[in-house]
């Protein structure tokens, strides 16, 4: 980069600091392999970040499965309860029924 000096004082300071100025811009920018650096740093995050995610969400689907196959369980324990209680009770009506008759056939 060549800084140009003018014979005039105001000039020669205007080219110096726009030289400084570019020169300060171009020491900011990274070269190709700080960029792909960065570039494979940030897509390693990504991955990290995704990775966590989806570690998250397994879990989260495993702790579902299991409340689920304990409430399919517990659905199964209470279905076996209704069933022993439907038979208890036609046994009770069952009973009823046939002292009612007994009774209609000793009063009758």
């Amino acid at each position: 980069m060549k800084v140009q000096l003018h014979h005039c004082k105001q000039d020669r300071w205007f080219s110096l600091r726009v030289s400084i100025k570019v020169l300060s811009l171009y020491c900011r920018l990274p070269d190709s392999g700080q960029r792909m650096q960065i570039s494979v740093q940030r897509l390693l995050d990504m991955i990290v970040d995704q990775t966590q995610q989806l570690q998250d969400s397994q879990s989260t689907q495993r702790n579902l499965a299991t409340m689920l196959e304990t409430r399919v369980q517990e659905v199964q324990e209470m279905t076996g309860r209704v069933e022993d209680l439907e038979l208890r009770l036609r046994s009770e009506v069952e009973g009823k029924d046939y002292l009612a008759r007994e009774l209609n056939k000793a009063e009758g």
